[in-house]
């Protein structure tokens, strides 16, 4: 069946750009860095991928659940 199926809304534009990031604070109490993978501040690395209307596809050493904004 196609209810799993993902299609893509809009064009998306390759790139390999360095990046920082945080969790939004709507999503502080789910997600809990360690400093290993942020600094004091909670900042981590990060590298986005793709570009496109629709958002940013971002890549970093550390999982973040589907929903979470960052």
């Amino acid at each position: 069946t196609g209810e799993n199926l993902v299609v893509r809304q809009h064009e998306r534009v390759r790139c390999a750009l360095s990046a920082e990031g945080v969790v939004a604070t709507e999503h502080s109490t789910m997600v809990s860095l360690s400093p290993l993978a942020a600094d004091p501040f909670g900042k981590f690395a990060a590298t986005v991928v793709d570009v496109s209307r629709g958002g940013l596809g971002l890549k970093c050493k550390t999982f973040f659940p589907k929903q979470c904004r960052l």
